[in-house]
């Protein structure tokens, strides 16, 4: 019987993403998470979510059960989009009702945040999608091995 429960499930196949090291993984998902907070351009964190795309293709996770696992945290996306909307100053003014104004910055910059959260949260889902839990945790216990005292 197969969980509803989408979040957090690891998927059994048998692609290349499932057979890299959980250490590989973790230190690539770090190093991309940095990579794309401090991305300014909006063409960039594009091909960059066309190129996560192209990972959970590779990993064989159907479109279907990608986007069920991310459902969750589309209210967060869609807030975040809102807040940019509403909150950023700059540039023409492109919509006017009484009390908001809506300018050609605060859509750029609303693209930009919700493309980062977008990669962020595709990545951390492939990551759990394409490790089991314990891998994860023997992963991070060995990153950290340096830390022990």
């Amino acid at each position: 019987m197969e969980s509803k429960k989408i979040l957090g499930n690891y998927l059994k196949e048998i692609t290349f993403f499932h057979k890299v090291n959980p250490i590989l993984k973790i230190l690539v998902f770090s190093v991309v998470s940095l990579f794309v907070i401090f991305i300014p351009k909006l063409e960039i964190l594009v091909l960059s979510s066309a190129l996560l795309l192209l990972f959970i293709g590779i990993a064989k996770i159907k479109l279907k059960k990608f986007i069920a696992s991310i459902a969750p945290l589309l209210v967060l996306l869609i807030w975040v989009l809102l807040i940019q909307l509403v909150f950023t100053h700059g540039g023409r003014v492109l919509f006017e009702l009484k009390f908001i104004k809506i300018y050609d910055l605060a859509i750029e910059n609303s693209l930009i945040a919700l493309f980062r959260f977008f990669i962020l949260i595709g990545m951390a889902s492939l990551l759990i999608l394409t490790t089991t839990a314990i891998q994860i945790t023997h992963g991070l216990e060995d990153i950290m091995f340096p830390l022990k005292l």
